[in-house]
């Protein structure tokens, strides 16, 4: 089976489950116009019904975003020998850890 797509992800980690056509249609415009990570931020303030200060947002995104790390690796990247992507996908797609980032996508739908 073929992709329809061709690889392309158009929702975001944090897209409203169960399907909501309008606020999907609303995600999609705002992807379309400002990117990937404004609307994986404006997903989770959907999700999260806009009263979150941005500590909480960020965390909200990253728990949903940020890769799951065992005790091993942990200790290799806080000793800083390796590098790891923390987060669970790219940010093409939505996945976003960092919080300037995030504090980015959030000044953009301001």
């Amino acid at each position: 089976m073929t992709n329809t797509f061709g690889g392309f992800v158009h929702t975001s980690p944090l897209a409203s489950q169960p399907h909501d056509p309008p606020l999907t249609l609303a995600s999609n415009c705002v992807r379309d116009f400002f990117g990937p990570i404004v609307q994986t931020v404006f997903d989770a303030l959907v999700k999260t019904g806009g009263t979150l200060t941005l500590p909480a947002l960020v965390s909200c995104i990253r728990k949903q975003c940020a890769r799951i790390l065992n005790a091993e690796r942990e200790k290799l990247i806080v000793r800083g020998k390796y590098k790891l992507q923390r987060a669970k996908g790219p940010s093409s797609n939505g996945y976003v850890v960092e919080a300037s980032s995030i504090r980015a996508g959030l000044l953009v739908l301001l």
